[in-house]
C-alpha cells in the first residue's frame, strides 16, 4: 500500500514537471513575435504615472531598475494614495499585524509602503510625487466632477473629503475635480520635461487606471509632448495569465494583442526579477488579501505598448461611409460569456470620427445596431476650456442630446450597419482633441451591458 502511494506521488510529480516544462515552452515561444523595448540612455528622464501605490512596481519595476543601472533619471507620480480601505477594515488589518497604535490613515500607510518599495528599486523620496486624489474616484473626476465648482466628495473608504487631506502631497488641499487633476499632470510634465512617459493602458479594466490614461494622454497632447510614451497593463480579463504562477513569461490576452497597439517586451535578468519581487512584497496591505495577483507580476519580462495617434481625417461627406469606417476608429469587443443578453460569443462594435467643411461625423458600426441603447460622452478640449457633449441613441433615434447642458438634436442615419450622427463642424472650430466614451444598455431590459474606455482623437 505504501509503495503504491509512493508510485502515485512520483507519477504526480512527473506529470507536474512535464506540465511546467510545457507551459514554460509556450511562454518562451510566445515572445518570439514581439519586438524588444529599446535601450535606456543615461540622458533619459523617465516619468511614470501610477494610479495607486504598487502599480509602479507591478508595471514598471524593471524599467526603473534598468534606468538607474544606466544612470537615467526617474520620477514616479502616484495619482491616489490607495485609501479605499474602510476605517474598520484598516483597524482590523492593523490589529492583525500588531500595529493598533499606528497614528495615521491607510492613505498615510500606503504612502510609506510606496517610499519603501521605490527605495528597494533604488529611488528615494524626492523621486516620488503624491497627488492625493481619491482611490476609486478618478473616473468620477473625469466624467462627472470636472469643474472646480462641482467637487467630488468621497463617501466610501477612509477618504471622506472633497480635497486631498494628506501632508505629503504635490498640492496642499488639492480640490477633487477633474480640471485640477489635469492641471497637476500638465504642470508635472512641463516642469520635469520627460523623454519617456509610462502610464496605464486604456484597455485596463480598473476605472482609476483608464481614467489615468485619459488624463495623461490629454496632458501629453496639450503640452505638445512629442517624445516616447508607453502604456502598461495591470487589470484585464485573464491577465496576468496563469495567475499565481510567478517567474515565467507573460502571455498577452488575445483581445489585447490583436488591438492597434504595438506591444514591446522588456526582459528582466534574475537580479532585476528579485529586486522587483522585493519591492512588491513591501506592499503588505495589498499582500494581505491580493497576494496571488501581486505575485503574478513577478515574471521574467514586462510588456509595454505604443498606440498610433488617432488623427481625425477629413472626408467627402457621408458618401465616404457607404461601406467603410474612417481611419480614425477603434474596436470594442464585448465579452458576454457571463450574460444572457447576447449569444455566448464576442460582440464587436467599431466607433470612429471624421469631418468635412460643414460637419463632424460620429460613427458606430455593428451588425445589429438595434441591439443596444448607446450613450455617447464626448469632451472637447481646447487651450482654454473643456466642452462636454452627451448623446443617448436608441433604435437609431436621438433620445437625448446636450452640449454644455444646452439641448441639441443632431440628425442620425444608418448605412450598411453604420450609424452616422451629424454634428455641425462649427462646434469644433477651436477643438484640439476629443475624448470619447460610450456605454451600452440592453435595448429591452435597460440593463447596462458594457462600456468603452475613454479614447482620444486629435485633429
Amino acid at each position: 500500500m505504501a509503495k503504491s502511494k509512493f508510485n502515485r506521488n512520483v507519477l504526480i510529480l512527473v506529470i507536474m514537471s512535464l506540465l511546467t516544462i510545457f507551459i514554460s515552452s509556450i511562454y518562451v515561444n510566445s515572445l518570439d513575435h514581439y519586438s524588444y523595448f529599446p535601450e535606456i540612455k543615461s540622458s533619459d528622464k523617465i516619468l511614470i504615472f501610477s494610479p495607486h501605490p504598487d502599480d509602479e512596481s507591478l508595471g514598471t519595476a524593471g524599467v526603473i531598475e534598468k534606468a538607474l543601472e544606466h544612470n537615467a533619471t526617474v520620477l514616479v507620480v502616484e495619482m491616489t494614495n490607495g485609501d479605499l480601505m474602510s476605517p474598520d477594515e484598516f483597524k482590523s488589518y492593523l490589529n492583525s499585524i500588531n500595529e493598533s497604535d499606528y497614528p495615521g490613515s491607510v492613505g498615510d500607510l500606503r504612502q510609506n509602503e510606496t517610499l519603501n518599495a521605490v527605495k528597494a528599486l533604488g529611488l528615494n523620496q524626492n523621486d516620488v510625487i503624491f497627488l492625493g486624489y481619491p482611490d476609486g474616484g478618478l473616473k468620477q473626476l473625469l466624467e462627472e466632477n470636472w469643474a472646480d465648482d462641482n467637487l467630488f466628495h468621497m463617501n466610501t473608504g477612509s477618504n471622506r473629503y472633497n480635497h486631498s487631506p494628506y501632508n505629503l502631497c504635490y498640492e496642499k488641499n488639492a480640490p477633487y475635480s477633474g480640471s485640477n487633476v489635469e492641471k497637476n499632470v500638465k504642470q508635472i510634465i512641463m516642469d520635469y520635461k520627460p523623454d519617456i512617459v509610462f502610464y496605464p493602458d486604456d484597455n485596463d479594466y480598473h476605472s482609476d487606471h483608464y481614467a489615468t490614461n485619459a488624463f495623461v494622454r490629454y496632458a501629453l497632447l496639450d503640452t505638445n509632448y512629442s517624445e516616447a510614451s508607453y502604456t502598461y497593463l495591470i487589470h484585464h480579463n485573464n491577465w496576468p495569465r496563469s495567475i499565481g504562477i510567478p517567474y515565467t513569461n507573460y502571455i498577452m490576452p488575445s483581445e489585447i494583442s490583436s488591438t492597434e497597439a504595438h506591444w514591446l517586451v522588456n526582459k528582466l535578468n534574475k537580479n532585476q526579477q528579485n529586486t522587483k519581487i522585493s519591492a512588491i512584497f513591501l506592499y503588505k496591505t495589498q499582500m494581505a488579501d491580493m497576494n496571488l495577483l501581486l505575485e503574478s507580476f513577478t515574471r521574467k519580462n514586462e510588456f509595454y505598448s505604443v498606440y498610433p495617434p488617432q488623427i481625425i481625417r477629413k472626408v467627402n461627406g457621408t458618401d465616404s461611409f457607404q461601406n467603410n469606417m474612417p481611419t480614425s476608429n477603434f474596436k470594442k469587443t464585448i465579452n458576454n460569456t457571463q450574460k444572457t443578453i447576447l449569444p455566448k460569443s464576442n460582440y464587436t462594435i467599431t466607433t470612429g470620427i471624421a469631418y468635412d467643411d460643414q460637419n463632424l461625423y460620429l460613427l458606430l458600426k455593428s451588425y445589429d445596431l438595434n441591439k443596444f441603447e448607446y450613450n455617447f460622452h464626448l469632451k472637447l478640449f481646447n487651450e482654454r476650456n473643456v466642452t462636454p457633449i452627451d448623446l443617448k441613441v436608441k433604435n437609431n433615434k436621438i433620445l437625448y442630446g446636450s452640449i454644455s447642458n444646452n439641448s441639441i438634436n443632431p440628425p442620425i442615419q444608418t448605412n450598411n450597419d453604420i450609424m452616422i450622427i451629424t454634428l455641425p463642424y462649427n462646434l469644433f472650430n477651436q477643438t484640439k482633441s476629443i475624448l470619447l466614451y460610450i456605454d451600452f444598455y440592453d435595448n429591452l431590459t435597460g440593463q447596462k451591458v458594457d462600456q468603452t474606455t475613454w479614447k482620444i482623437f486629435q485633429f
